[in-house]
């Protein structure tokens, strides 16, 4: 009688804890990031002071995003710490707070706007002020 064993090995890469701080340029932590292992669904957010806390490949990346903000990809290479600085997303166009088109405080052709109503009137529904409809 032959008995044969078969032992099968997986080899995992191995994982790290990596610990970091997501801050944006004025060096304020950035509270909810999201942190993801790139290329997994693997991620974390971080808290309070901007920290994360999160296991990944010890060869890998994370990546990290908030609305707002540029997403910043970062390299592991073995280090347990990695420290994030997340630029704010001006956006195309970006002139210090002018918006593209360059209409600031303009309606759009063809809006309703306060300049249409007669002196002293005021919108429907806004009667007595502080937003409360009319009765």
């Amino acid at each position: 009688m032959c008995v044969c064993l078969t032992t099968s090995v997986m080899l995992w890469a191995q994982q790290i804890a990596v610990k970091g701080v997501v801050l944006d340029e004025s060096n304020e932590p950035i509270i909810g990031a999201s942190v993801v292992e790139t290329g997994t669904t693997n991620g974390t957010i971080t808290d309070f002071d901007g920290a994360f806390t999160l296991n990944v490949k010890a060869n890998g990346a994370v990546q990290v995003s908030y609305v707002g903000y540029l997403t910043q990809t970062a390299q592991v290479h073995g280090q347990p710490a990695v420290n994030v600085v997340a630029p704010a997303d001006r956006g195309p166009g970006h002139d210090g707070g002018r918006l593209a088109a360059g209409r600031r405080g303009r309606a759009a052709a063809g809006a309703p706007g306060p300049e249409g109503l007669a002196a002293g009137a005021r919108p429907r529904g806004l009667a007595g002020g502080g937003g409360h409809p009319a009765r």
